[in-house]
């Protein structure tokens, strides 16, 4: 019996021992330790470097952008530029593995020039004169960030006076000195016999520059409609003597980014808004339809500015005719009406032949006046555009987008101007007297626009027309408290006005008023157009030298420096049709230099960052 007792005890041990399960865990942790610890110390490496990379990109960014502040292309500015960077940099490197200050010295940044192919981590400062251009449709579109500098690109030190590389430099490219971070994985990995990366390198570089923005701008272009086919000049002027006066019927067509064709002479299109460039071809949205009908306009660039192909027609029709009193469903800021919004307000001259159709409290277009005994007469076209321009004597190569400058103002005058020809001689003294053989002219038409037989203002243009409609007449613009009676050649009535030419759709507070200058031939085009809610200013594009060159016309693309221009708009766009509206406009001059830098503006930003 014994024998079995000691038996069944030893078994039970056995059994025992099989069943506890005391000290399993420590065997896991034993296991998984190394790794967690591993991992942990992993992690907090990798944090560690990023975390000195954001500080380094951060020192790079400063000094950049306080370089760039002093790059104005005066004397100096190089030299100026260099010491800004180097008092910008103040930033602790808390991770950073020996010196802790980012300062200007001789490990951190070196304000010795950093040559045309620069090793990476290396201390330096180069200037550029440019940045390469990405010609394509990949993002971004302007300053492509994976195109190399290249000798175009950067200025020699070596190379000219300094002076000129002064003028010349516009960017500041910082190369912050590589910087080291010990790894706490090294101490692990070592125990267990491996050989460890010690340390781990960063480094950062940043590219600014200071560049000029045009602003209160449309953002509109147009292809100069007075280039000849053939032409190479890329900087070749718009030809005013043949423009001036004459309308244009200029095309904005959907598809141009999309493989519709290539732009040419009298096409138009909108421009990216500064800063929305990198954002592909529905860079600005909804913002240049705004910045169309707004009074405060966009922001582009001055020295180089990109095309936007992606356009919704309705919006971009919606955007401009706001300036003539049109509020369709498209103008609106959300769920917010234009129509109320004295940001929005129209022109204080809108005449177009007809009257408000209000389609609620939103929306508000015009239409043909409703009284058959009533008549009205908006601007009208150039006589050769019903069949055709293309035959015009001095219309460039047939180009049938120019008018010939010849408009039915005698017919203008006698509807929207009435007077009788046949004068009765009453107590009051003459009853709206006119010469209908000079062509029915206002008699106060010489005193309000400043005609003199040395320098006539007869016959007038569209645009002169509706100046004197604004100033002869600021409250009924078109005629004086309509309706009154119009008479034919021979004294004969013939219905009565039935506009007035002031804005009917537009509710807003605040009420159109009238441009603070008188714009006649002769007068200077200046910044007082801006003012002038039917004036557009444009930015002129030799698209014929662009094809010349082999640079792209379609879709989407970025020129320097184009010519600038106005145009008034003389009636109001009409829907889309076959994916494109017409815009007609007549040319009223060449926006001049002293104009045109009172509206640049300089900013700063970073252009690139790397490693």
């Amino acid at each position: 019996m014994g024998d079995s007792q000691t038996s069944e005890k030893k078994g039970g041990s056995r059994k025992s021992l099989i069943r506890d399960a005391r000290g399993a865990v420590a065997v896991y942790v034993a296991i998984v330790a190394p790794v967690l610890f591993g991992v942990g110390a992993l992690t907090l490496d990798v944090g560690r470097l990023i975390t000195l990379h954001t500080e380094l990109q951060a020192a790079a960014d400063a000094a950049a952008i306080a370089g760039a502040v002093e790059l104005n292309r005066s004397p100096g500015a190089i030299e100026k530029a260099k010491e800004a960077a180097a008092d910008a940099l103040a930033n602790i490197q808390t991770f950073a593995t020996g010196t802790k200050q980012a300062i200007l010295d001789t490990t951190t940044l070196k304000a010795t020039d950093c040559g045309l192919n620069p090793a990476l981590g290396t201390p330096c400062i180069r200037f550029l004169r440019s940045l390469p251009q990405d010609d394509s449709s990949t993002i971004p579109p302007t300053r492509g960030d994976d195109l190399p500098i290249t000798g175009t690109d950067y200025i020699d030190p070596t190379v000219g006076s300094q002076d000129s590389r002064d003028e010349e430099a516009r960017f500041i490219d910082v190369h912050i000195e590589a910087r080291d971070v010990t790894n706490i994985l090294v101490r692990l990995l070592m125990l267990m016999g491996q050989t460890p990366l010690l340390t781990s390198t960063t480094s950062a570089t940043a590219v600014a520059g200071q560049d000029q923005v045009i602003c209160e701008f449309p953002a509109m272009w147009m292809c100069n409609p007075s280039e000849p086919l053939g032409n190479t000049n890329q900087e070749l002027e718009i030809d005013m003597t043949l423009l001036e006066g004459r309308q244009m019927r200029m095309f904005l067509q959907a598809n141009a980014g999309g493989g519709g064709g290539s732009y040419t002479p009298g096409n138009w299109g909108l421009l990216c808004p500064n800063g929305s460039e990198s954002d592909g071809d529905k860079c600005g949205g909804s913002d240049t339809a705004k910045g169309l009908a707004s009074t405060d306009g966009n922001c582009v660039g001055r020295n180089n500015m990109t095309v936007k192909p992606g356009v919704t027609l309705p919006a971009i029709r919606a955007g401009i005719n706001v300036r003539l009193d049109y509020y369709t469903s498209f103008a609106k800021d959300g769920g917010n009406s234009w129509r109320d919004d004295s940001k929005y307000m129209p022109a204080a001259n809108v005449t177009q032949g007809g009257e408000p159709k209000v389609k609620g409290s939103k929306t508000c277009e015009y239409e043909d006046l409703k009284n058959p005994n009533e008549k009205a007469m908006g601007l009208p076209r150039d006589t050769c555009f019903p069949d055709g321009c293309g035959s015009v004597d001095g219309n460039m190569d047939g180009n049938d987008r120019i008018g010939n400058g010849e408009w039915n103002y005698p017919e203008y005058f006698r509807i929207n101007h009435p007077c009788n020809p046949l004068p009765k001689i009453l107590d009051s003294g003459l009853e709206n007297p006119c010469n209908k053989d000079d062509d029915w002219k206002p008699a106060d038409w010489d005193t309000v626009t400043g005609g003199t037989p040395a320098n006539p203002t007869w016959p007038p243009t569209r645009y002169d027309t509706y100046r004197y409609e604004i100033e002869s007449t600021p409250v009924s613009i078109v005629s004086d408290s309509p309706p009154q009676p119009i008479y034919t050649a021979d004294g004969t009535p013939d219905g009565s006005t039935g506009e007035n030419g002031g804005p009917q759709c537009y509710t807003g507070d605040e009420v159109p008023g009238v441009p603070g200058y008188n714009y006649f031939p002769g007068q200077e085009r200046n910044k007082a157009l801006f003012g002038d809610r039917r004036v557009f200013p444009i930015a002129v594009v030799n698209c014929i030298a662009r094809g010349e060159a082999g640079l792209k016309v379609s879709g989407r693309f970025s020129f320097e420096r184009p010519t600038m221009a106005f145009v008034f708009i003389t009636e109001p766009v009409p829907p889309p049709n076959e994916g494109k509206i017409p815009l007609f406009v007549e040319a009223l001059g060449k926006l001049d230099d002293a104009t045109l830098d009172d509206l640049v503006k300089d900013i700063v930003q970073i252009y690139r960052r790397g490693r």
